[in-house]
């Protein structure tokens, strides 16, 4: 699985002797010394300009633990779990000299913890999949979760620039949609924060996805995918994870009533949270690991039959309210308006080419 940085704070070098123990910094530092002869910084007791103070690089000059002063997210090589902070050296617990304790993750200030406006939200973990003459993409191993998306509201996100899809010009509100969420046809109150996110629009889904820096599912290229081509696998990502290449009608096959057992559909009371329906996935090498793309909600799909506010876009994947198998086959082609919320559509995101 790949994991992908979620934010950055925006914190710079400048300001890292702030936000770290000096002794740690004056400790890399005479690591990095080590053996040159320059002697005279490290028994001057002071640590060196912030701006000549560098992380670990691992894996093609990537940091070994986030940027200095972020909070510790899912990384390259290490993350650091939560109660420990990015420092010069790697992952070091909250709560040493000269810091502050945070216990949920966040990043250590001397004076305290990082604000939720300024943290890093959760993300779902990325597969990587199989596509079908070679090579591989990124999809979300589940469906984006009410707690990932309420933590990414919680940065205050402004629906401008990248986070603005096709025909999205007038959704200035990125909050599920209250009333649909209030109408009961799903989890409810506290406890509902693993199901799945649902009762946003297209718009929404775009946004959050481009804020993850993801995509919103549609070509493997990135963009739209027209939808008489959504149904192929060597041209829709979603579809292809789905399929296990175009082998399948479900994900576990081509039994209605196997994926029924499995992926929480046909007349259900609700959703399940989304990361337990560990039945629902291919079985096939290089598709398995994605859960439950039929079935517990529909996933808005970036394809749509016209570029304004009016248009439908795909919903695809069938969901916990559905009837019957057809409606939950990965190559059932399901449109909703653009703008529309249901208690029963949520989304998922993809790495794919710019």
């Amino acid at each position: 699985m790949r994991f992908l940085l979620m934010c950055a704070l925006g914190v710079t070098l400048s300001s890292c002797t702030l936000l770290f123990d000096p002794d740690r910094v004056i400790y890399e530092e005479e690591q990095r010394d080590a053996g040159t002869g320059d002697a005279s910084m490290r028994d001057s007791g002071m640590p060196r300009d912030a701006g000549d103070v560098d992380a670990h690089r691992v894996d093609g000059g990537l940091p070994s633990c986030g940027e200095i002063g972020e909070a510790c997210c899912a990384a390259p090589s290490p993350a650091c779990a939560p109660g420990a902070n990015c420092t010069f050296e790697g992952c070091q617990p909250c709560g040493a000299p000269g810091e502050a304790c945070c216990d949920d993750g966040a990043a250590c200030q001397v004076a305290g913890c990082v604000p939720a406006s300024q943290r890093c939200p959760t993300v779902t973990p990325l597969v990587d999949v199989a596509v079908p003459g070679g090579g591989s993409y990124g999809i979300d191993a589940h469906e984006v979760t009410r707690t990932q998306y309420d933590e990414w509201l919680a940065t205050s996100p402004t629906p401008s620039g990248a986070l603005v899809g096709e025909g999205c010009g007038g959704n200035t509100d990125l909050t599920p949609s209250a009333s649909c969420l209030a109408a009961g046809f799903d989890c409810t109150g506290a406890g509902c924060g693993a199901r799945p996110q649902t009762c946003v629009d297209w718009c929404d889904a775009f946004a959050y996805c481009a804020a993850a820096g993801k995509q919103l599912c549609g070509r493997y290229t990135g963009g739209e995918i027209p939808i008489s081509s959504f149904a192929d696998a060597s041209s829709s990502p979603w579809y292809n994870a789905c399929s296990s290449g175009g082998m399948f009608l479900f994900p576990t096959g081509d039994s209605g009533g196997d994926a029924a057992d499995n992926c929480q559909f046909t007349d259900l009371g609700g959703s399940a949270d989304a990361a337990s329906l560990t039945g629902c996935q291919s079985s096939v090498p290089g598709y398995e690991g994605v859960l439950a793309l039929t079935g517990n909600v529909r996933e808005w799909v970036n394809g749509c039959d016209g570029n304004d506010a009016a248009a439908r876009c795909l919903a695809m994947g069938g969901a916990y309210l559905d009837n019957d198998f057809f409606e939950g086959q990965c190559n059932f082609t399901n449109t909703l308006p653009r703008t529309s919320t249901t208690a029963s559509t949520g989304f998922r995101c993809c790495e794919l080419a710019p």
